[in-house]
């Protein structure tokens, strides 16, 4: 650490804690699938019958679907999902997705290699994440940027020695912070700011925020570490971590302190900059995952027969306020900076939309 900086931070300790993260993460296994980290005494090959409390027999399967699973109509099932966090599945938060074994299985089953894979309702991109792993082209369609934009960063390779290099250098920028290099021209305004964030955790941010958009590497590059700085503003926030709309619980008597911000983005740096390297390596250069911005699941302007399969999650009318769960991310990354009424209302078309079309997303075995 040098002496002119601002908060006594220590990059040792936070590689320390990191370290004993990575050391409990998942693996790729060599049949397509992740290799598990299971609890001890329970093996991978299991797709077996169980009866519940209530005498009714469920199908229980841990970990990957096999392509061939028997599928009757009124099967019931029970999937166990390790990887939720695995690869760029994890770099970020998002509410109600799916759990990746699930669109992997249905593209393996239902589609070929170079096939072209829909998603008209792409949410965090989990099925286009999971179409290029297994060497299908894909489209993921959503009506949020911000969904758009995470997505993007998930299924985009990066360069393993151009993403080590700039994290060497935004690290050693985050040690050496100094409030004075943030004016308020570097602090985005948006509705109630000052009540969401204490003063000192909005300086950090925009130090950070600042910092990557300075950054001489290319916009991908610089699109990660935004994603990485977006993943941290909940929890720096007077926000209550656990709902998934943004509402501010004096009850909770959140605490958040100076420095917190700098300490959780290193932490989170160190732990998906491994990950976003496996996914990379794991990518295929040859197949590409498209996100359009100018498109939703009501104006999807491809031609007729175009996708071999459209992969998408059953209709839920209001399960989760999308704008209102990510706002704080949006205004943070530049994708919004007023009323987030005109996003709701399209979301709350797209519903009702969903819940009348979903039918016609759907293909026959």
């Amino acid at each position: 650490m040098t002496e002119s900086s601002f908060y006594p931070i220590s990059l040792d300790e936070i590689e320390t804690k990191v370290a004993r993260k990575n050391g409990r993460r998942n693996g790729w296994s060599s049949n397509g699938g992740y290799q598990f980290s299971l609890p001890l005494g329970q093996c991978l090959d299991n797709v077996k019958e169980i009866v519940n409390e209530f005498g009714e027999r469920i199908t229980r399967v841990d970990g990957d679907i096999p392509a061939d699973l028997s599928v009757n109509d009124g099967d019931r099932f029970l999937f166990i999902s390790y990887d939720q966090s695995a690869l760029t599945h994890g770099l970020h938060r998002y509410p109600a997705k799916f759990f990746p074994e699930l669109p992997r299985w249905l593209v393996k089953r239902y589609s070929n290699e170079n096939d072209l894979v829909l998603d008209p309702f792409s949410g965090s991109g989990t099925t286009n994440i999971e179409a290029l792993l297994l060497r299908r082209h894909s489209v993921g369609i959503d009506v949020d940027p911000f969904s758009r934009f995470l997505s993007k960063v998930k299924a985009t390779p990066l360069d393993e020695s151009e993403l080590k290099s700039t994290q060497e250098r935004l690290l050693r920028f985050m040690v050496n912070y100094q409030p004075s290099k943030v004016f308020e021209s570097d602090i985005p305004c948006f509705p109630y700011r000052d009540n969401w964030f204490n003063r000192e955790i909005i300086l950090e941010v925009a130090y950070l925020k600042k910092t990557i958009e300075a950054l001489d590497a290319s916009n991908d590059v610089k699109d990660f570490f935004k994603i990485c700085l977006s993943s941290i503003i909940r929890a720096v926030s007077n926000a209550d971590d656990n709902c998934t709309r943004t509402v501010i619980r004096k009850k909770l008597n959140k605490r958040v302190y100076p420095s917190d911000a700098l300490k959780r983005f290193a932490e989170v740096v160190l732990f998906n900059v491994p990950k976003m390297i496996e996914f990379s390596q794991r990518c295929p250069r040859n197949v590409a995952a498209i996100f359009p911005e100018d498109m939703d699941a009501r104006s999807i302007r491809y031609e007729e027969e175009n996708f071999d399969l459209a992969v998408t999650s059953p209709p839920y009318a209001n399960a989760v306020d999308y704008p209102r769960t990510h706002q704080l991310e949006s205004y943070w990354s530049g994708l919004a900076n007023g009323s987030l009424t005109p996003l709701k209302k399209s979301m709350w078309e797209l519903k009702a939309f969903r819940l009348t079309n979903t039918s016609n997303f759907t293909r026959s075995e």
